[in-house]
């Protein structure tokens, strides 16, 4: 996703509708319901209808352990 969208300021890719306050390079996405962020570095917050991830850049490739879990 990071390659795909362009960074802000602070190098976060943020869609939807996002409040970030001194959050740098996380990536950021949900959709109407507002996310809010504070303080958070190299983080993953992806707000679907059915659920909400919230790991660390360096932990991404194991969310499908979340997955298989559920």
């Amino acid at each position: 996703m990071e390659r795909l969208y362009e960074k802000d300021e602070n190098g976060n890719v943020i869609k939807g509708n996002v409040v970030s306050i001194d959050t740098k390079k996380c990536i950021i996405a949900g959709s109407d319901k507002l996310i809010a962020t504070l303080g958070i570095e190299d983080v993953i917050v992806v707000d679907t209808e059915d659920a909400l991830l919230i790991c660390s850049k360096d932990k991404a490739q194991n969310a499908r352990e979340i997955y298989c879990r559920s």
